[in-house]
């Protein structure tokens, strides 16, 4: 829900504030609200393009062809058996994002866009913007703007709108902000069952499904479904509670990676647990155990694919976390995790999506600095 770091770090290893439980660190309230408007922003720039005013010159692009560097045998399930190579082309545009910008919503927006949804500023304030994304230019087209600045929230179209569920700013929220999806005014659609902020959401056919998160004092376990945003009805209950994890779909599967523990002795660190949600079932499991642990990572489901990429880890017995650039192919059937590629830049809390066959990173943090990184992951 609310940045869990001091910002500005000087080296590239970002110090924990505490280790204690952090819902004292993560309630620091925020001292405004922003609005990343169009407008407003000056030229930055990305290598020999620049983009002003949220309009970036296409001047080509930087690829990363991705190698796998072997596999991991993780978690009871594992096989034995080494999964098929898998790999990504991990792409930078010619440009970027205007502004720095993290842990927003990012939303398929039809053929070529992406919708942004409020999110973190550089300047460590929580944004109520809601901006049309175009991928082939970079250029930013208003939607609308959410009734409250929110950043920390989970994402999903449901009937034709764009919506934010929880998340917070000064607290954790319970509201269900949305904005149609083709423009116009933002609206509250709804309520949570109680609020919650540092969580996730993917949708499997007509239901979005939201895992973890904390109501601004204890974890929230519960899995939420829901079709239209404003009614809730709970599917089961993580065996590990977790905030910042990522989460992917694969039939009726839905598959929860890493995350902050909640609880015990690590309370604020990354785990590297693998938990899946049933849907049919309704019954939730560990799986797996991820290579390393990992928190604010992205995941995303490409050529039938689960693929893990960035995150924030740590070291065994440190309590420094540092942003990674792993880019990691998950096989359900074996549990096993294969090297699929490196990102251009390490980021963790980049908000992700899918459009056009190739999976989007926008923004995020490099070792607890706000970034208007762009990069495209395509399988192969």
């Amino acid at each position: 829900m609310v940045r869990h770091i001091g910002s500005g770090p000087t080296a590239g290893t970002r110090q924990a504030i505490s280790r204690e439980p952090r819902q004292a660190i993560s309630e620091r309230p925020r001292r405004r609200s922003a609005r990343w408007a169009v407008a407003a922003v000056g030229a930055v720039s990305l290598g020999t393009a620049a983009c002003a005013s949220g309009t970036a010159s296409q001047a080509g692009s930087s690829a990363r062809a991705a190698t796998p560097a072997g596999s991991h045998s993780v978690g009871s399930g594992a096989s034995g058996t080494a999964s098929r190579a898998t790999t990504v082309t991990v792409t930078e545009p010619s440009w970027q994002l205007a502004n720095p910008l993290s842990r927003m919503v990012v939303l398929p927006d039809g053929s070529g866009a992406l919708a942004l949804l409020g999110g973190l500023t550089s300047a460590d304030t929580s944004a109520d913007g809601a901006f049309r994304l175009s991928l082939a230019t970079g250029t930013l087209s208003t939607l609308g703007t959410l009734p409250s600045a929110v950043h920390d929230g989970a994402g999903a179209v449901i009937g034709g709108t764009d919506m934010v569920l929880g998340g917070g700013s000064t607290s954790t929220v319970p509201t269900v902000e949305g904005v149609p999806a083709g423009g116009g005014a933002g609206t509250v659609v709804g309520q949570l069952p109680q609020p919650r902020s540092d969580t996730s959401a993917t949708t499997v056919g007509a239901t979005t499904v939201v895992v973890g998160g904390y109501d601004g004092t204890n974890p929230d376990p519960a899995v939420l479904s829901t079709t239209d945003g404003t009614t809730f009805s709970t599917v089961t209950t993580l065996p590990v509670p977790v905030r910042y994890a990522a989460v992917a779909a694969l039939g009726s599967s839905v598959y929860v990676f890493g995350g902050m523990a909640t609880e015990g002795t690590g309370v604020g660190l990354p785990v590297a647990t693998v938990q899946r949600v049933d849907l049919t079932t309704r019954q939730a499991s560990i799986v797996a155990t991820l290579p390393e642990p990992v928190e604010g990572a992205a995941a995303v489901v490409l050529g039938g694919r689960i693929f893990v990429a960035g995150g924030d880890t740590s070291s065994p017995g440190s309590t420094a976390t540092t942003s990674s650039a792993a880019v990691l192919a998950f096989e359900p059937a074996s549990s096993r995790f294969t090297d699929a590629g490196t990102l251009a830049q390490a980021v963790a809390y980049a908000g992700s999506a899918v459009s056009g066959g190739a999976a989007w990173l926008i923004g995020g943090e490099h070792d607890g600095q706000v970034v208007a990184t762009v990069q495209e992951l395509r399988p192969g």
